[in-house]
């Protein structure tokens, strides 16, 4: 697993953060190195510098295409060769918050942790910051009275939010009511609408028999025309001939001969 090379930061590649390797140029290379604030180390091949230690000038500005980019010429601008080697404290409020809780006595912080970059934005020094403060108990009066003041409004205000989850409520029934009629109305239409359409299809149906059938007399009455034609100029075993698909063996008339 990658870590940042800087002695006081512990941010790895698993926690979401950009890793950059040490550049190749001798001289930013060198002031890399400089700014790590490691005695006698030089960078492998895989050592890396996450992006929070990169300033908002050694970024990339209006790129197209909306990604962070690093500058070519790039320095890591927020660590310095003066930073302790130590990792710098992290404060976590929920422990904070239960010390106030637990302890009726004034109490002192003291959670030493390790360094975990919450956001993207750039590390600031809180070396200085006093971790040591006392936090004042709070008293019983002040917490009656907060509790009083409290639920005086709630019941104050409790009438006023009844009436207006009924008055609400009366609005969605309402409402309901209005769109059940809206449904019902679209379901007789619908019905309507599926008893014309059934109409409809049984008389294409029945048209489509019909076309069927008056093809078929069609077909009938233009091959009797056609015989009937063929009967006035021709003779009779001519035309049982010309109606029959062989004419092998067929003796044809003194009439049909002489013709």
């Amino acid at each position: 697993m990658k870590y940042c090379a800087v002695s006081w930061c512990n941010v790895h590649e698993k926690q979401g953060f950009m890793l950059f390797r040490f550049p190749k140029e001798s001289e930013r290379r060198a002031k890399w190195i400089s700014l790590v604030n490691r005695l006698n180390w030089q960078p492998h091949a895989y050592s890396v510098i996450c992006e929070i230690h990169f300033g908002e000038d050694q970024w990339e500005q209006k790129r197209v295409d909306g990604s962070r980019k690093l500058r070519c010429s790039a320095i890591p601008s927020l660590l310095s060769s003066e930073e302790n080697s130590s990792p710098t404290p992290y404060i976590d409020n929920r422990d904070v918050q239960e010390d106030c809780r637990t302890h009726s006595a004034p109490a002192t912080i003291s959670h030493p942790a390790t360094f975990v970059p919450q956001s993207r934005s750039p590390l600031k020094d809180i070396s200085n910051i006093n971790v040591s403060t006392a936090i004042p108990p709070a008293t019983s009066v002040t917490s009656v009275n907060l509790s009083e003041k409290i639920a005086t409004p709630k019941r104050q205000t409790s009438p006023i939010i009844d009436v207006t989850e009924d008055e609400s409520v009366e609005v969605l029934k309402q409402r309901l009511k209005v769109k059940e009629k809206e449904v019902a109305a679209l379901q007789i239409k619908q019905i309507s609408m599926q008893k014309l359409t059934n109409r409809i299809l049984r008389s294409y149906c029945n048209m489509k028999k019909r076309h069927k059938t008056i093809q078929i007399k069609l077909k009938r009455l233009q091959e009797a025309h056609r015989n009937r034609r063929l009967a006035l100029r021709l003779h009779e075993d001519q035309f049982k001939a010309l109606c029959s698909k062989s004419t092998r063996g067929k003796k044809w008339s003194t009439s049909s001969i002489i013709d």
